[in-house]
């Protein structure tokens, strides 16, 4: 947007939109005012946008924790090979201690929604590899909860094929968020590209947000609601090309500039 004036120019107006009376509107004002704006933004502007709009991923912050009955010498291996993936930003034990300067809290975690919502925002981290005994549980931070991915078989990683497995299965359900730049017909564009990790052939995900509230608890979370699906024709860097395969044309379902889309992640986990 600062390179283009007229993208810039529809990224304000989309912005200007927003009621600036609600807490949505105030964030965006405050993030939204020029880069001293930017600068002079609180933590907690940033990351209650962060909670609940996803505008193209960064890379996902993750770290494993393990109780006393997971492998040691393959919950070390399953870290360092993390820690060397691209699309992943690594968070290791002391990364960790540094935000949350109790280490009774890594040693008491539990695989709990109820132990990991804190822990995941207190610690930061948009992902989390949860290893007890031969089990990996990827959790992931859903505004103020913590909510159960997958879980994956952990064991024998000394075969260097296990652990490459493993780890491919874990980043391919980790999606990547991005949104459309432009649409006519058919021809759609998205702001995700090869560095994402796309590929011609592979599909995309439309969908848009809805906000609810649980009416006991009022506790508010996000669900992602599909409305198309898209073809990746081509790609390059930083952008592709892709082709309407559901949900094109006009309403609720259109898709048009701003609409958001991410990666598809599997079903089902791979050994329960």
């Amino acid at each position: 947007a600062q390179l283009d004036p007229e993208l810039r120019q529809r990224v304000g107006d989309a912005l200007r939109a927003i009621s600036p009376a609600d807490a949505t509107g105030q964030a965006l004002a405050s993030l939204y005012s020029g880069f001293d704006g930017w600068r002079a933004a609180t933590d907690a502007d940033f990351n209650f946008m962060r909670q609940f709009v996803r505008l193209k991923s960064e890379r996902a912050l993750i770290a494993v924790v393990a109780d006393g009955a997971a492998p040691g010498d393959d919950v070390a291996r399953l870290r360092r090979r993390l820690s060397s993936v691209p699309q992943c930003h690594y968070q290791s034990e002391a990364d960790l201690l540094e935000r949350l300067h109790d280490r009774k809290r890594l040693e008491r975690l539990r695989p709990t929604e109820s132990h990991l919502s804190a822990f995941l925002a207190d610690a930061g981290l948009d992902w989390l590899v949860f290893v007890s005994g031969q089990d990996a549980m990827l959790w992931r931070r859903n505004g103020p909860v913590a909510e159960q991915v997958r879980i994956f078989e952990c064991a024998g990683l000394s075969d260097p094929d296990r652990l490459e497995r493993l780890t491919r299965s874990i980043v391919a359900s980790i999606p990547r968020y991005g949104f459309v730049l432009d649409a006519k017909d058919d021809r759609v564009e998205v702001n995700l590209g090869s560095h994402d990790g796309l590929a011609p052939g592979q599909t995309l995900i439309v969908f848009q947000y809805e906000v609810r509230q649980d009416p006991l608890t009022g506790g508010v979370t996000q669900v992602e609601v599909d409305v198309g699906r898209l073809e990746v024709v081509s790609t390059a860097g930083e952008s592709s090309t892709c082709r309407a395969i559901e949900g094109q044309g006009s309403g609720q379902g259109s898709i048009g500039y701003g609409r958001r889309v991410r990666t598809p992640t599997p079903a089902g986990d791979d050994s329960k």
